[in-house]
């Protein structure tokens, strides 16, 4: 087998990935995320194919990312690292916002950041940390980053479907632990700012329990597709009036923020 070319990191780029460049980024994470759950092939890139046309997928809301050699963006399926990102609906709680026990509520874009992945051929080389640093630049706004290191080239190339830089945060939810992904940073030098930190997220998670085939707890009710769109809406309309009333997740003199789940 051939050795895989090392590349500068200044040779490379970030852009969102061609229908070609896609598919193998799913036929990477296959043996790791596809064969222990049972999918086979075929079936876990139908998979995503169906996730890309609902509507929370459709209309660049998710874009797979692929680090790529400068020279050949659109062609190459030398792909050296890759991820996905889902477009949000959310809000932003700014610290000490409460007025006469009215609590300011700013809607915003948010991005959720998913299947980071680096194959094993191009790992310890600083590819991985390096599409990280070139996605903090691919959706927040310039105006709210540090200036773009000469030493990692030119920026990477806008997002595409017409979606502007506007992210005014951004999550991802780790495996590896928080320090790696703390540690692909904003910028460079003095400038610079740590990447994605841990901030005391809060999580609620709903289990139900149905070991025997066909049976259902008292009082729960199983929700089809159309009866799924209104339960989002209507938990998205008890957040934000939890989060207008001053409860809700989060601290209280902290800035908090939240995705909603009609977003």
């Amino acid at each position: 087998m051939s050795t895989p070319t090392t590349y500068l990191l200044s040779d490379l780029t970030l852009v969102a990935a061609s229908r070609e460049q896609a598919k193998v980024s799913r036929q990477n994470t296959f043996p790791y995320w596809g064969v222990p759950r049972g999918f086979t092939m075929e079936k876990y890139l139908e998979r995503d194919e169906i996730m890309e046309k609902e509507e929370w997928g459709a209309d660049g809301h998710l874009i797979t990312w692929v680090l790529v050699p400068r020279s050949d963006t659109s062609t190459t399926t030398e792909i050296l690292s890759h991820c996905e990102t889902y477009r949000r609906s959310a809000v932003v709680i700014p610290p000490s916002s409460s007025t006469n026990d009215q609590v300011q509520i700013k809607p915003v874009v948010s991005y959720g950041i998913a299947s980071v992945y680096t194959p094993p051929d191009y790992r310890r080389k600083g590819y991985g940390k390096h599409m990280l640093q070139l996605l903090h630049y691919t959706i927040a706004p310039s105006s709210l980053l540090p200036p773009f290191p000469s030493s990692w080239g030119a920026p990477p190339p806008p997002p595409p479907q017409n979606r502007s830089q506007d992210a005014s945060f951004a999550v991802l939810y780790s495996d590896i632990g928080k320090e790696f992904y703390k540690s692909c940073r904003q910028g460079e030098g003095e400038e610079s700012r740590d990447g994605w930190v841990e901030m005391g997220s809060v999580g609620r998670f709903w289990v139900l329990d149905d070991d025997e085939e066909g049976s259902v707890e008292e009082g729960v009710e199983w929700l089809d597709r159309t009866g799924v769109k209104g339960f989002e809406e209507e938990m998205s309309e008890r957040l934000l009036s939890a989060l207008k009333e001053g409860r809700g997740p989060g601290e209280e003199g902290k800035r908090r923020v939240a995705f909603l789940p009609t977003g």
